[in-house]
C-alpha cells in the first residue's frame, strides 16, 4: 500500500487513488433548524451540522494532472481538521472531511458536488481551474462556502468562493520584476510563456503580457492543452524568437518537458519561471532534474513546506501520519491555511448563533488582517479584490517539499497601472 489519506474525525479511510472517487461519510442526518452542541445552545443550521458534527467536503483532482499536488493539499486539509479537534472542534462539534475525486472532468464534477452538497456544510478544497469555473453557478445558488485551489482572478467577485493567496496574473506581474530586478532580463529582451489553457494559464498569460509590455519586453505565448504530451512545436516557437527567458504556467509534466528539452534547443541556460501549480518536487528525481535545479523559480503566495513558522512545523511534523507513503510538497500549508480560513468564518457564524451556508458566507467575507503565517496577511472583505497582492520567489531544494525560499513577500508597482 504506498498511499494511504485518514479522513480525520470520520470512520472510515482513504486508501488508494482507485477508491477515492466512491469514498467519503456522508452527514445524511444533517439537521436543519436549530440544533444543540456544547458552545452552542441555540444554533441554527441547514446543511452538513449535526449536534455534534461539522462535515466539509473536499473535491478535487486526485489522479489526473494534479494527482500528487492534490493529495498533499488533502493531508494538510486533514492536518489542520485534527488540529482543531484535538482543541475541542468547532461550535461544539468534530470537523469530518468527505472526499472526492473528480479527475480534472467537468462532467463528472459537477455530478459529485451535485451528491455532496445536501451533505456538507462547505467545501475546503475545490482544484481545477476549469472544474471550479463550471461549478460556479451551483455554488452561488446554494450559497456554498467554498476555498478555492486554484489563484485565479476568474473567481473574484463570487462572494462564495475564497482563495487564500494572490492571483496568478499578480504573480507573473511580481515575478518578472523580480527576473528584471535580478539582471536576468533587461528592455528589448523576449520572454516566452509556455500556458495552459483555461483559467489559470490564460490569467497567467495576461499578467506576464502586461508586466512585459512595462518593462520594455517583448512577449511571445504559447497555449497548451493541460493534458499535452508534446509541447516541441511550441519550444521551437520560443527559440526561434530568441527568448531570454522562458515562464510556465500549466501542469508539472510540461514543466518537466520545457526543462528537458531546452538544452538541446540551445535554451540550456535560460531562467524559467514557473507558477505554484507547475511545480512538483517529483521532477527532482525526473531526467529534468539537473536542469530544474539549475534554471527554475516559482513564484507565489504559498511558503515552502519547510521552515520556522508554526505552521510549517505543524504539518511538517504531522505529514507522515495522515499521507503514509506521499512525498509533501508546500501545497499541504495551504490545504492547512484553507482549513484555517474557513474555520475562522464557521468560528465567526456560530458565535452569531447561525451555522448556515449564508452565515457562514457572510463571515468569510468579514475576515481581514488574516495571518496564516504561510500565505501574505490575507483581507477577504471584498469579494471583487483579490485577498492578497504579495507574492516570494522559491527555488528547488533537497529540502522536504523540494523548494526553499529566495525572497519574501513583495508586490511589484507595476500592479498599480494593471487593468485585467
Amino acid at each position: 500500500m504506498k498511499h494511504t489519506l485518514r479522513i480525520a474525525a470520520a470512520s472510515m479511510a482513504v486508501v488508494g487513488l482507485a477508491s477515492l472517487s466512491a469514498c467519503g461519510t456522508r452527514a445524511s442526518d444533517s439537521d436543519s433548524g436549530s440544533a444543540s452542541g456544547s458552545g452552542a445552545d441555540s444554533v441554527k443550521t441547514d446543511f452538513g451540522v449535526t449536534k455534534d458534527t461539522i462535515t466539509l467536503g473536499v473535491l478535487s483532482d486526485f489522479s489526473v494532472v494534479y494527482g500528487p499536488l492534490a493529495k498533499t493539499v488533502y493531508a494538510g486539509n486533514q492536518i489542520w481538521a485534527d488540529q482543531v479537534n484535538k482543541s475541542g472542534g468547532i461550535c461544539g462539534r468534530q470537523i469530518k472531511l468527505v472526499a472526492q475525486d473528480q479527475k480534472m472532468d467537468t462532467q463528472l464534477a459537477n455530478t459529485e458536488y451535485a451528491s455532496m452538497k445536501s451533505n456538507v456544510l462547505g467545501i475546503v478544497q475545490l482544484l481545477g481551474s476549469p472544474v471550479i469555473s463550471s461549478l460556479l453557478p451551483q455554488i452561488e445558488a446554494d450559497h456554498m462556502p467554498v476555498m478555492a485551489n486554484g489563484w485565479s482572478r476568474g473567481y473574484l467577485g463570487t462572494p462564495e468562493v475564497a482563495v487564500a493567496g494572490t492571483p496568478y496574473d499578480l504573480d507573473e506581474i511580481n515575478g518578472l520584476q523580480y527576473l528584471v530586478g535580478q539582471g536576468k532580463l533587461t528592455s528589448g529582451d523576449t520572454i516566452g510563456q509556455i500556458y495552459m489553457a483555461g483559467d489559470f494559464g490564460e490569467n497567467a498569460a495576461a499578467g506576464a503580457e502586461y508586466a512585459a509590455s512595462q518593462l520594455g519586453l517583448k512577449y511571445v505565448g504559447k497555449k497548451v492543452a493541460s493534458t499535452a504530451t508534446d509541447i516541441s512545436a511550441e519550444m521551437a516557437a520560443l527559440k526561434a524568437a530568441h527568448v531570454k527567458a522562458i515562464l510556465v504556467s500549466t501542469g508539472p509534466k510540461q514543466t518537466a518537458m520545457v526543462a528537458t528539452q531546452a538544452p538541446s534547443l540551445g535554451l540550456g541556460e535560460l531562467p524559467v519561471l514557473v507558477n505554484a501549480p507547475s511545480y512538483d518536487p517529483s521532477l527532482l528525481s525526473s531526467p529534468a532534474a539537473d536542469e530544474v535545479m539549475k534554471n527554475l523559480l516559482v513564484v507565489t503566495s504559498l511558503r515552502p513546506f519547510v521552515g520556522d513558522t508554526d505552521v510549517q512545523k505543524t504539518v511538517d511534523s504531522a505529514f507522515a501520519g495522515v499521507a503514509e507513503g506521499s512525498s509533501p510538497t508546500q501545497h499541504a500549508l495551504i490545504g492547512y491555511a484553507n482549513g484555517q480560513v474557513l474555520g475562522e468564518a464557521i468560528k465567526a457564524a456560530c458565535a452569531d448563533g447561525d451555522l448556515t451556508r449564508q452565515s457562514v458566507t457572510e463571515h468569510l467575507r468579514k475576515l481581514s488582517g488574516v495571518d496564516t503565517e504561510v500565505t501574505p496577511t490575507l483581507d477577504l472583505t471584498d469579494p471583487s479584490k483579490p485577498a492578497s497582492t504579495q507574492s516570494l520567489i522559491l527555488k528547488p531544494s533537497k529540502e522536504d517539499g523540494g523548494l526553499e525560499q529566495v525572497k519574501d513577500f513583495f508586490a511589484s508597482d507595476l500592479q498599480q497601472g494593471y487593468k485585467p
